[in-house]
Formats: C-alpha cells, structure tokens, sequence
C-alpha cells in the first residue's frame, strides 16, 4: 500500500504531489482523508507506541510463576 498527498484540483480530479508507481490503465482504490485527519491519527499512533515502549522496556522485570498469589485454574497455555 502507498500513501500520497493530492490536491484537489476540481470535483473529479485530483492532482499527486509525487510520483506513485502504477502502470498506466491500473486500477486504484483511493480513500479521501483530509491531511487534518492524517496528522491526528499520526499522533495517536506515536502516542501508543510511546506507551508501548514503557510498558514493555528491556528493564521491565521478569517475574516467576512463584510470585502468583492466586491461580487461574481455567488458564492453558
């Protein structure tokens, strides 16, 4: 998949702002976001990944199934 900023140059055309690498005459399936949308979504992304990162860092601990206080009996692993 390949992402590409456009602009809109009237109700049925759009104009690339970059090359994309198609044969001429393929079909494409193009989804119309606003750049706003994009940027948002981005910093979602970022903020997750952050949150990703802290949680499984190489310092986390590892623990020992001697710590668990209390089993799940309907666990299988």
């Amino acid at each position: 998949m390949q992402s590409v900023r456009a602009q809109v140059i009237d109700s049925h055309h759009l104009e690339l702002l970059q090359p994309i690498e198609f044969s001429p005459g393929a079909n494409v399936l193009i989804m119309i976001m606003p750049l706003t949308g994009i940027r948002e979504r981005q910093a979602w992304y970022q903020l997750s990944a952050q949150g990703l990162a802290t949680a499984y860092a190489d310092d986390e601990p590892e623990y020992s199934i001697d710590l668990v206080q209390v089993h799940n009996q309907d666990f299988q692993p």
